[in-house]
């Protein structure tokens, strides 16, 4: 399952194609930081999901991010996010 699905699966407001905030290489989502519920979509994950960023906190962990946004267990995020728990981000 790739990262645009899973944040689907888990109901989480995902940029429309275009929009202002997201480039191609990314999937734009609400920030849980600054704007969640907004739908400004400032965060962007990288669609290898190792990386992560927001235009107004910057540089963020997408294994936080994706915790915060799906509440799941976050040892729990690196499984879904096929990432190695020493990988660094």
């Amino acid at each position: 399952m790739n990262l645009q699905e899973l944040l689907e699966q888990y109901n989480v407001p995902i940029a429309p194609f275009g929009h202002h905030h997201v480039t191609a290489r990314f999937i734009g989502v609400d920030c849980p930081l600054c704007s969640e519920g907004s739908g400004h979509f400032r965060l962007g994950f990288h669609r290898s999901g190792k990386g992560a960023s927001c235009w107004s906190c910057g540089r963020q962990n997408p294994v936080w991010m994706f915790h915060l946004l799906t509440g799941i267990a976050y040892g729990k995020c690196y499984d879904l996010l096929e990432l190695e728990e020493h990988e660094p981000i």
